[in-house]
């Protein structure tokens, strides 16, 4: 599993938007994130990983406290892991706020 190391966080206070950007080391991509009013989990993927080994990373992040998603009406393996063809295996889990994140092997 690749480790993805946030190196710094920027407030900017535009007009009292204030947006949130953190520079993420995960080669050369940046994230930026800000506050939403009203917010409402989805019940969809917003955010989600390739990972090249996906029992390994869903593994290591059930190890650390994360707890994947049953999808009614999908058949998942014993870790929680979907695969809607051979070779394509997804597995889903939700951030702190509700949002539903993945991981996927393709």
């Amino acid at each position: 599993m690749t480790a993805v190391t946030l190196r710094r966080n920027t407030w900017i206070d535009v007009e009292a938007r204030r947006w949130l950007r953190h520079s993420v080391d995960s080669n050369g991509t940046t994230l930026r994130v800000s506050p939403a009013r009203d917010f409402r989990p989805q019940p969809f993927t917003v955010l989600g990983w390739e990972v090249p080994d996906i029992k390994a990373t869903v593994k290591a992040l059930t190890a650390a406290g994360i707890e994947f998603v049953r999808v009614q009406g999908l058949p998942q393996d014993e870790l929680g892991i979907w695969s809607p063809s051979p070779g394509i295996f997804v597995a889903w889990f939700k951030d702190p706020d509700g949002n539903m994140l993945s991981v996927a092997q393709h």
